[in-house]
């Protein structure tokens, strides 16, 4: 396979922590850290998973279309995901949030708070540690990486520099593998 990708758009940005989510899940773990991100047609982040990691099948939701339907080697397609509603949020997409169905010993993303302390910079994430995992390392998206505690339900805060997108990664700190890793996606206005 030469050269395409899958570029998925969404109407509603508090949709994109779970598409990604749901993409990441049908990826092989160690092609996870291959996706990334960009700006959408619609000026929003947009996902992008290159052609060489594509499973056969992504579905973004239970039951879903395969939106690889059809797809045709070497092309370069655009989905956007619409109709934002509860069937795109929450344990419909991995339960826990940030993990993936059968993913038994995984970080999970409880909550991303932002505008903290009316900073439209500031965020806090809390996050849940799988059992047997060590601290964890959270890299913000933006260059910056903070040591978090092995604690479930641990709270981390961080104040961006840049408006923009980011890509906010959580991984054990003593075996940084995506296997065991959580993503989200925020925007910073």
């Amino acid at each position: 396979m030469a050269g395409g990708s899958l570029t998925i758009t969404v109407d509603d940005e508090g949709m994109l922590p779970a598409v990604i989510q749901r993409v990441l899940c049908d990826i092989l773990v160690a092609d996870r850290g291959k996706v990334k991100t960009t700006h959408g047609g619609n000026g929003r982040l947009a996902i992008v998973v290159p052609e060489e990691i594509f499973q056969g099948a992504l579905a973004l939701k239970p039951g879903g279309t395969n939106i690889l339907a059809g797809y045709v080697a070497g092309t370069k397609v655009i989905v956007n995901v619409g109709n934002a509603g509860s069937s795109w949020l929450g344990p419909t997409i991995a339960d826990p949030p940030g993990a993936c169905p059968g993913d038994a010993n995984r970080i999970a993303i409880n909550a991303v708070a932002t505008n903290v302390g009316a900073n439209p910079k500031a965020i806090t994430i809390d996050y849940a540690n799988g059992v047997g995992l060590g601290t964890v390392d959270v890299d913000w998206g933006d260059g910056t990486t903070t040591l978090g505690a092995a604690e479930s339900n641990a709270a981390l805060a961080h104040t961006y520099k840049d408006v923009g997108a980011y890509v906010i990664t959580i991984r054990d700190s003593s075996a940084p593998v995506d296997a065991t890793a959580a993503r989200t996606a925020i925007k910073i206005p």
